[in-house]
């Protein structure tokens, strides 16, 4: 009966450190994946610029990344001789999936032109050959050029 009862001690102690051995185990996996989450959060953003140039123009985007969320930021920029000639300007870029136009004036100041869109689950590229086209039409003339991942 002795010995029995020694056997049975010795079983519990050793179920006992095997319990809290697993229980130190799935704590530290806990804590491994919390870390994890917090420093990978959706707070997160990754931003991807976006340059091109043609004959009169030059062209900026800034894309903003936040999950499946992404928003664009585009500056257009008059660098040719006549800034005063300019009236209205249509422009229109397009990417694999999404397209955006629009019609501004040009600001005096600046000589540029600014758009700003977002949306959700659209255009996000995922490698540098995603480029963008983008085409500008103002005073019956236009332009066509690529931005293309900085």
């Amino acid at each position: 009966m002795v010995y029995k009862t020694g056997v049975l001690e010795a079983r519990k102690k050793l179920m006992k450190k095997q319990t809290s051995f697993w229980l130190i185990i799935i704590a530290v996996a806990i804590l491994i994946l919390s870390i994890y989450i917090i420093y990978k959060s959706p707070t997160d953003n990754e931003q991807i610029i976006f340059v091109g140039q043609g004959h009169e123009w030059k062209a900026k985007m800034v894309m903003t990344i936040k999950g499946n969320e992404a928003s664009e930021f585009m500056e257009i920029k008059y660098i040719g001789s006549n800034p005063d000639d300019i009236g209205e300007v249509f422009f229109i870029y397009q990417m694999p999936g999404n397209s955006v136009s629009g019609r501004r004036h040009l600001d005096r100041v600046t000589k540029s032109i600014t758009s700003h869109t977002s949306s959700q689950g659209g255009f996000i590229p995922n490698n540098s050959g995603d480029n963008i086209n983008l085409r500008i039409e103002w005073n019956k003339k236009e332009e066509i050029f690529e931005l293309q991942r900085k």
